[in-house]
């Protein structure tokens, strides 16, 4: 649903609130979107309504430990959770994750993985972006995301090393085996 609202970071769109993330971050709502959040209004509006779903991106990752992480800022990308951005204060410090950022298409992920990465290895796939999402030139951030595929591994480690990583992180992550094109 575009909001119609720009600022100088870009397009602000909201996709429905209610929508909630499995472990591949599809939306499982089916309910009617509410416009004005008030059923009663809302259906003096009529119909069709159009329900906004998720926005399919593209992300590097680095790869720690077995699990990714995002490049930029110190963030862990937890296997089967779906958190929204924030910037929390815990402990005396800042937890801050300013949303999911995600290119538009996948071949400029691949493009940017050797800087994004360094000499670290690192993982391409695409991440399923909802909540409010706010369009840039390139691509996306938004307040929730799911990892909802991972295609391929870069560094220098051996073909069947990184072939064993990229299935051990499919499992880890639960993303269907097949490649996106």
């Amino acid at each position: 649903m575009a909001l119609g609202v720009y600022n100088y970071y870009g397009e602000h769109r909201r996709a429905d609130p209610q929508t909630s993330c499995d472990s591949a971050g599809s939306s499982d709502t089916t309910e009617p979107l509410l416009i004005t959040g008030n059923k009663t209004r809302d259906a003096a509006l009529g119909e069709p309504r159009i329900r906004a779903g998720e926005i399919i991106g593209w992300r590097v990752w680095k790869l720690r430990n077995g699990l990714l992480h995002s490049v930029i800022i110190p963030y862990t990308w937890r296997p089967g959770v779906c958190e929204r951005s924030s910037a929390q204060k815990s402990g005396g410090y800042y937890n801050y994750n300013p949303g999911y950022h995600a290119f538009r298409h996948k071949e400029q992920a691949e493009r940017e993985a050797p800087m994004l990465a360094y000499s670290s290895l690192a993982a391409i796939g695409s991440v399923a972006l909802w909540g409010e999402v706010i369009e840039h030139e390139h691509g996306w951030r938004s307040e929730y995301a799911a990892v909802r595929s991972i295609i391929k591994i870069t560094g220098d480690i051996i073909f069947w090393s990184k072939q064993r990583l990229l299935l051990d992180l499919r499992e880890t992550y639960r993303c269907p085996v097949a490649t996106e094109r």
